[in-house]
């Protein structure tokens, strides 16, 4: 769409978040967190490298939606954030 991660979204808020998600590698997880807290696990597959996924969610009644991929550490042995994006923020007017 028009939004991306770090905008403030004044308007109609879009019926659903689209999330492209690069350089994932197997078994690394999607996390989509909303100032509700964790609303959904997404486990990620690459089928070919440099593949990119996409998602397509509906959006519900929040303020604000952001999302994390975690990844297995061998050395820490357990999952820890590999990435995580900025907020993307719903106006008082948007909800």
């Amino acid at each position: 769409g028009d939004y991306m991660m770090g905008d403030q979204i004044e308007g109609p808020v879009p019926r659903e978040l689209r999330i492209a998600v690069e350089q994932q590698q197997d078994g690394d997880l999607l996390r989509l967190v909303s100032d509700m807290g964790l609303e959904r696990e997404i486990p990620l597959a690459v089928a070919e490298e440099g593949d990119t996924l996409t998602f397509s969610l509906p959006v519900e009644r929040r303020w604000c939606y952001r999302v994390e991929v975690w990844r297995h550490s061998e050395e820490a042995a357990r999952m820890l954030m590999a990435a995580m994006t900025n907020p993307i923020y719903f106006g008082a007017s948007s909800r």
